[in-house]
């Protein structure tokens, strides 16, 4: 029987090797969420919403005309600091965040901040 090598991973943002914890989130956060509101600054489209994914994947929900995009993101957590990266475009944002009263999801970003809630199907 031949051995192949294991295919390479595409869910590691950049900097971490395979063998890194990837998306070790708390239970609580991971679902789906809606935004319920941002600060102005943000530039948030409304109605946006995530879902955290095991193994560190994150898809990242909008509307536009009428049609919803999705886009495939990967996240890492570290204490209260979420970091996210595109692997199709590498942006690594890094905010940190908290589980608010209500099952909210709190991003803070420098003082700038969003509020998400879990929705529910």
């Amino acid at each position: 029987m031949t051995a192949y090598p294991a295919p390479a991973r595409r869910d590691i943002l950049p900097g971490m090797n395979e063998h890194a914890p990837v998306g070790d989130a708390p239970p609580w956060m991971l679902g789906r969420w809606r935004l319920l509101r941002a600060d102005p600054s943000l530039d948030f489209a409304p109605g946006a919403g995530m879902e955290f994914l095991p193994f560190g994947r994150l898809r990242y929900t909008i509307r536009m005309e009428g049609r919803e995009h999705v886009v495939a993101l990967v996240y890492r957590v570290e204490g209260d600091m979420l970091q996210t990266d595109n692997p199709g475009a590498p942006h690594r944002t890094s905010t940190r965040f908290e589980h608010g009263d209500g099952d909210v999801l709190l991003l803070d970003f420098s003082g700038a901040r969003a509020v998400f809630v879990r929705q529910r199907d």
